[in-house]
């Protein structure tokens, strides 16, 4: 299990970096929405069985949406 310090510098702020869409703005934007919507890092996949998976709780159907513009 991640905590929030370990997760922003190692999976938000690399990524970030990596598109060229770094600022402190989004970092905390994109920690910020993976701690609530993970229960802070304790889940992975959507409670009660659904479909949206990772900490940011991303569905199948959105992922699959938005890959192609990034």
């Amino acid at each position: 299990m991640y905590n929030a310090s370990v997760f922003r510098t190692n999976v938000v702020d690399v990524a970030l970096k990596t598109i060229g869409m770094y600022s402190a703005a989004a970092s905390d934007l994109l920690l910020g929405t993976a701690v609530h919507e993970s229960g802070g890092f304790r889940w992975n996949r959507q409670l009660g069985n659904g479909p949206a998976r990772g900490y940011f709780q991303m569905e199948v159907a959105t992922h699959n949406d938005i890959w192609p513009t990034i």
